[in-house]
């Protein structure tokens, strides 16, 4: 039963009375009540680079949301002068229940750009933390300051991991690379191509992953 319609749907988060939050890719997030998506997007939402797999990814609701109204989203952040290039972004807001963002912040952003196909997924943990998924891209680009596929095996680089993030954007302290030296205290696992959902399982409390494959060989 088609409920409604969108363009390029990524993510969508219920909220505590029954609504849904949905990111488009374009740049949007729109409200859903029961079966009707509201005409007025949420303001507050950055510029974001539409183009192969980035723009608006995720959205996830703060484990308090219903006494501190924090919604996260992931997007992808514009290169100022290069029109393919973004840099992978957590952000928080405080969500006003009708149709606006504020208190607008970046609490993480990705070290370096990507110019082709990568993802941002976002997950809250029974403990508070969150992770954070950030695919890597393919194919290559030689150029300066913008991520490629060895990112994935790269200690240094947060393109192609799993992270594990305070709800500040910080590094949880008892992260498994935590002060050694080469590694970046946020990667929680390494080697991900480009991660297209995070899930914990119900009985076993395991983090379960999926994950595109080039030319088939999809992982789970």
């Amino acid at each position: 039963t088609t409920v409604t319609t969108f363009k390029l749907p990524w993510r969508l988060a219920f909220l505590p009375d029954g609504r849904m939050l949905v990111t488009e890719r374009a740049g949007q997030i729109r409200i859903v009540d029961h079966d009707k998506v509201d005409p007025q997007p949420l303001s507050g939402v950055p510029a974001v680079l539409d183009m192969n797999l980035r723009g608006m990814n995720n959205i996830a609701l703060h484990p308090k949301f219903a006494t501190n109204s924090l919604v996260y989203f992931t997007y992808y952040k514009p290169h100022p002068t290069q029109r393919d290039a973004a840099t992978a972004v957590l952000a928080r807001a405080r969500y006003d229940g009708k149709h606006s963002l504020s208190d607008v912040k970046d609490v993480f952003v990705a070290d370096s750009y990507v110019t082709g196909p990568s993802s941002a997924r976002v997950l809250f943990a029974p403990d508070g933390t969150l992770f954070l998924a950030l695919g890597v891209p393919i194919p290559p680009r030689a150029r300066e300051g913008v991520a490629t596929p060895m990112d994935a095996q790269n200690p240094a680089s947060v393109y192609g991991k799993i992270l594990r993030l305070n709800d500040d954007g910080t590094a949880a302290k008892d992260n498994p690379f935590v002060n050694k030296p080469g590694y970046r205290p946020e990667i929680y696992a390494m080697g991900i191509r480009n991660s297209m959902g995070l899930a914990f399982h119900p009985e076993t409390g395991e983090l379960w992953e999926t994950e595109d494959g080039p030319q088939g060989g999809d992982e789970l």
